[in-house]
């Protein structure tokens, strides 16, 4: 286990924030950054009567780099992780919308990447729950015996109030990150829950 325990070692990131993303090719990242807004669409495309395959198939060319086997397996292990997420997200969105396989453009590097990290090319729990989060960091601060917690549109406004308050001794400010879903398939709250 790692500092975050059974998660991931990273959390799920755009691909122009993650950590792995200085040392890709710049055809792989912008196929990663493809794949990335494919399933950000996804919960409006596949609840909208199924048209998110189509918006797939179209992206072919985008997703052009991974097809090439040695451009995945060349990937770092948290970048190869973060694509078996995604891609996994994306074809079982493809599925649940009638389609008995998603497109050859997601197939073939699902494959690849599905045998590069050891499991098999489908959603299962590492997928939906492992892998899929990212941090939000709530503040919580306290001014004399009055707790108040901030959403985290407003922390960074707050976190600079509260630590030049702190450093006069006015609050006590303690940052407790929060962990949420990144890939939804119908983009309900409930699915937070897993």
């Amino acid at each position: 286990d790692g500092k975050n325990g059974l998660l991931a070692r990273e959390p799920l990131a755009h691909p122009k924030d993650a950590v792995w993303a200085h040392n890709m090719p710049a055809p792989m990242l912008e196929a990663m950054k493809s794949v990335w807004d494919l399933a950000l669409r996804m919960p409006a495309l596949c609840t909208a009567n199924g048209p998110f395959v189509k918006h797939v198939d179209d992206a072919a060319a985008l997703l052009a780099p991974m097809q090439d086997d040695r451009n995945v397996i060349g990937m770092s292990e948290a970048a190869r992780e973060h694509l078996m997420t995604t891609l996994c997200h994306i074809a079982s969105g493809c599925i649940g919308c009638g389609h008995r396989r998603p497109p050859r453009c997601i197939e073939k590097p699902l494959q690849v990447v599905a045998r590069s990290v050891g499991r098999p090319p489908r959603l299962d729990h590492t997928e939906l729950v492992l892998c899929n989060w990212d941090r939000t960091q709530p503040m919580h601060r306290s001014i004399g015996n009055q707790a108040v917690m901030d959403t985290h549109a407003n922390a960074n406004k707050v976190a600079d109030e509260a630590e030049q308050a702190a450093g006069s001794g006015g609050e006590d400010i303690q940052r407790l990150p929060t962990l949420h879903v990144v890939w939804r398939f119908l983009a309900m709250p409930d699915e937070e829950w897993y």
